[in-house]
């Protein structure tokens, strides 16, 4: 694991930043007094291998997120992970994580909550065998199942550049800490295995990879009644329960089923 907090490998310049109060972070033993504002990138090198066991954890704890900005917080070969924070339309900053696999991409996306410019707000992606999970504040909000492990990484991580790849700050925000780790730990893991068995993410990962036919865009959020959750796309509803697992239902079916 590389817990970041001004290691000796880390290239680029940053502000430090006095934090209004200790905030604790992950992989560090001791509550942390001061964050850092990147002046432009930061390149950690010699990570090695992100990954092991097809399991690799990234966290991330920041203050003052305005995101008026966007900008990828870390990213680059080293990594199959990119987190990213953006100015959602409806108001709150939205938090985007691509996981990289051995056959392509997965995309997971959360709504941060509003918090005082202050408060922390912890931010950490977790991934064990083909499942990964966006969590903020140690619970899982988003999570998708994927075709394929993490792909394997080699090279640096750049923290704090601009999706626009210029060499400007990105996310306007205060960066506590960043921990990369090969593995889970039993938190993280706990979370996992909840958010499976919640059903969280089955529907979207199940329209995502094709294999009931195509569903068309969604139309509508998500929606749960108890146990059984339910979307709406263009061509098909999608259904999950934990007994029947995630299901597609086509429109045309849907309306021979309801006309009786």
């Amino acid at each position: 694991a590389a817990a970041v907090q001004n290691p000796p490998s880390l290239t680029g310049t940053a502000t430090p930043v006095a934090l209004p109060e200790p905030v604790a972070a992950p992989g560090f033993a001791t509550p942390l007094t001061d964050g850092w504002l990147p002046d432009g990138r930061l390149t950690l090198d010699g990570i090695g291998a992100a990954a092991a066991f097809g399991e690799c954890a990234l966290d991330v704890v920041v203050t003052a997120l305005t995101a008026t900005r966007p900008g990828t917080v870390v990213s680059g070969p080293g990594i199959p992970i990119s987190l990213s924070f953006d100015a959602d339309p409806t108001g709150p900053v939205r938090a985007t994580a691509t996981v990289r696999t051995a056959t392509g991409t997965a995309t997971l996306v959360a709504l941060l909550p509003l918090v005082a410019p202050d408060e922390a707000v912890a931010v950490g992606v977790w991934v064990a065998g083909t499942e990964a999970v966006l969590a903020v504040g140690g619970t899982a909000l988003a999570r998708r199942r994927m075709a394929a492990p993490v792909a394997s990484t080699a090279g640096a991580v750049s923290i704090g550049a601009r999706v626009d790849a210029t060499g400007d700050a990105a996310t306007e925000a205060t960066i506590v800490a960043v921990t990369i780790a090969d593995h889970l730990d039993t938190a993280a893991e706990a979370e996992l295995a909840r958010a499976a068995a919640d059903g969280l993410g089955e529907i979207d990962s199940l329209v995502a990879s094709g294999a009931e036919g195509a569903a068309g865009a969604a139309t509508g959020d998500e929606m749960r009644t108890g146990g059984v959750r339910w979307r709406t796309f263009e061509t098909a509803t999608a259904y999950w329960s934990a007994s029947t697992g995630a299901h597609l239902v086509h429109a045309r079916i849907g309306a021979v089923y309801t006309a009786r």
